[in-house]
């Protein structure tokens, strides 16, 4: 297969999936996919070894000519020494190895879509950030997202060929690559975002009732799936729209939900919006500086904080005592242990803890003196 590639158009397909390709090298790309099934999969493949190899990389380590380079000289050595050309398929083994040098906490799922055309086929990325950690990715537009914990972002093969279109589930944080003719798409279950170059905050975990939208740099513009007027909001920097879900589910992730609610979601996959509410001139600091080193919140009641914690350590808190969770706090801290945070919740609050295996249990502390 790969004896039928063209080396320039092989070129075009690497400058498209690092992120580097002009919109004439983008142009030719699209048209070539057009032209054939096989164009198409051999895209799909090289999609797949990008997507294996790129994701997991972290900044400074990863260099993606060297990888290129690598996958083809396996490729050419393999050749030498076999009567049949080498499938692409099987280079996918070694972007994989590559990869596994920078694996630092997330998971990379490569599955497939059949449309309604079965001969059309596109390829998904999974980006995953596991409870406890928390990860960026560089997408092949060259845009960056952080994942916080428990959280996932998807893409398809056709990302910065056709569109510039992700799926979020959970929190990201995203610094999108200006390009005025492919706006940056980010979809929810509940609502979707439309931008051409800026920096965001979209947190909109299922098993919490609103999705939250904050922008920190540029312009982000807020349409409404279900909408058949094609009602939309734009947020400027320093703004944080509130979007309440017109159907709740209180089970958390990965259990099935009720099935009346499937059965009104099911007909579009979004959940219809309650309310929508923009807070101006916000503080953005308190929500995207879960990324960085050091987390700031600000009067934050603490069953709110607890949920943040659960995520962040990967423990579950328990509550022994209900009005607990109505304390609330404000504070900056720098990559601390959960016992070190546990230990400033106690000076300030109420508060003792236990620990027993994965499981914090909060009590009221009833000799507590605030200083």
């Amino acid at each position: 297969m790969m004896n039928n590639l063209n080396i320039s158009i092989e070129a075009k397909i690497v400058n498209v999936l690092c992120g580097r390709a002009s919109q004439e090298e983008l142009s030719e790309v699209r048209q070539w996919l057009t032209e054939s099934d096989d164009n198409r999969k051999l895209y799909d493949e090289y999609v797949a070894i990008w997507g294996t190899s790129r994701a997991v990389g972290r900044d400074g380590d990863y260099q993606p000519d060297a990888a290129w380079a690598l996958v083809k000289k396996q490729i050419k050595s393999q050749r030498r020494h076999t009567h049949h050309a080498i499938s692409f398929r099987k280079a996918m083994m070694v972007a994989a190895m590559i990869a596994l040098v920078f694996l630092a906490g997330m998971a990379v799922i490569l599955f497939s879509d059949k449309t309604t055309d079965d001969q059309s086929r596109l390829t998904y990325t999974e980006y995953i950030s596991p409870y406890g950690s928390k990860s960026k990715v560089k997408l092949p537009d060259g845009s960056s997202v952080w994942l916080n914990a428990g959280s996932m972002v998807r893409h398809s093969s056709d990302f910065n060929v056709s569109n510039r279109e992700v799926y979020l589930e959970g929190e990201g944080y995203f610094d999108v690559m200006h390009n005025e003719q492919t706006p940056f798409i980010v979809q929810t279950s509940t609502i979707t975002i439309k931008v051409l170059g800026t920096a965001f905050n979209v947190k909109a975990y299922p098993d919490e009732p609103v999705v939250e939208t904050t922008v920190e740099r540029g312009v982000v513009q807020l349409i409404d799936p279900l909408s058949t007027s094609h009602e939309t909001t734009i947020l400027h920097a320093n703004q944080k729209a509130v979007i309440v879900k017109a159907i709740q589910s209180d089970v958390m992730p990965g259990k099935q939900k009720q099935d009346e609610q499937l059965a009104e979601i099911k007909p579009t996959g979004f959940i219809p919006i309650a309310e929508l509410e923009v807070n101006r001139n916000i503080a953005t600091e308190a929500y995207t500086s879960w990324k960085d080193s050091r987390w700031v919140f600000e009067r934050e009641k603490l069953s709110s904080l607890a949920v943040k914690l659960e995520r962040r350590y990967n423990v579950r808190i328990v509550f022994n005592d209900e009005e607990l969770k109505d304390n609330v706090f404000s504070g900056k801290l720098e990559d601390e242990t959960l016992e070190q945070v546990l230990e400033v919740i106690k000076l300030t609050a109420p508060i003792f803890y236990e620990i027993k295996q994965n499981t914090v249990y909060l009590n009221r502390n009833k000799m507590f003196h605030p200083y």
